[in-house]
């Protein structure tokens, strides 16, 4: 991950040096395109540093390794607290969830320039009830956990393009949370899945 930042952040230091070069030299219409051209390798400065610092909030994707592990505490009648540690953030983030059942969504990153790297970020969270009256009339969770990113990131940039061979969002199916529950986030085969790693009665 700091590699890949590095690597990113020196093309930019490049498009920097070279946009100031060409505002320093002289000629009217040339300078006018040279102005042109610095201006959008300032930009492209701009695109590659901010992306470059956003890439820490991403992890590397590991077919071996989970992407998070997810308890669940039932804290009252479909409340319940979850507890999410990311492969990538060693600190254990807590929510609080409403509802019987819970997805996630992750980002998936395919970085350019270097084809065998893919990273992930784990994005949004949202509950719901088995009874759709229920669903309804009573309160849900919907909420994000990706950290603050500034400018622009890759994952914005390419979204922005339709480049979808670079980024994807893969979502799991709906899970019943349960008092004690421990679960995997985990890809397999290509699908973001949730796999118990403990037994604990529903409740």
């Amino acid at each position: 991950m700091g590699f890949l930042s590095i690597v990113y952040l020196f093309i930019g230091v490049i498009l920097f040096v070279g946009a100031l070069t060409l505002l320093a030299s002289r000629g009217w219409f040339m300078g006018f395109i040279r102005g042109s051209t610095a201006f959008s390798l300032l930009f492209l400065t701009f695109v590659l540093g901010s992306s470059s610092v956003n890439l820490n909030n991403y992890g590397m994707l590991s077919q071996h390794k989970p992407l998070a592990t997810i308890s669940f505490e039932k804290i009252s009648t479909q409340v319940y607290l979850m507890s999410i540690k990311t492969a990538y953030d060693k600190k254990e983030e807590t929510r609080k969830l409403y509802g019987d059942m819970f997805r996630i969504d992750v980002e998936k990153l395919s970085i350019p320039l270097s084809s065998d790297t893919t990273l992930f970020s784990i994005d949004m969270v949202e509950t719901k009830y088995y009874a759709l009256e229920q669903q309804e009339s009573r309160n849900t969770s919907n909420f994000s956990l990706k950290k603050e990113s500034y400018g622009i990131s890759f994952w914005e940039l390419f979204s922005f393009t339709g480049v979808n061979t670079v980024v994807q969002k893969k979502t799991t199916a709906f899970y019943a949370m349960a008092q004690g529950e421990v679960l995997s986030l985990e890809f397999l085969n290509g699908d973001l899945i949730l796999k118990p790693l403990s037994t604990s009665p529903k409740s």
